[in-house]
């Protein structure tokens, strides 16, 4: 698992995770909470089925997340398929 960017010459599959944004949730003016989101990706030569693996990880411990997209691409006239996911987390403010 990688933030942001695999190392050149990775290989297939590898996970990639990347901040996206956050939200916040308010009371009497401040900040009391925190909604990261990131991006995680599993880039891969193969098929959707790869993923079952972090979806079921995820759900098994509750973790909120959107429904599977994806972007093929080609590298080295191989097809490699970016299938992601947005992640929300939860963060108190203390």
């Amino acid at each position: 698992m990688f933030r942001d960017k695999a190392p050149s010459n990775t290989a297939y599959p590898y996970i990639v995770y990347t901040y996206i944004n956050q939200d916040y949730k308010r009371a009497s003016g401040s900040i009391y909470r925190v909604f990261p989101k990131y991006q995680v990706s599993l880039f891969t030569t193969g098929v959707e089925d790869e993923f079952k693996a972090i979806r079921d990880a995820l759900n098994e411990r509750k973790v909120l997340f959107s429904p599977m997209n994806s972007i093929q691409g080609d590298e080295n006239d191989e097809t490699v398929t970016n299938f992601y996911i947005t992640v929300g987390c939860v963060e108190d403010v203390v």
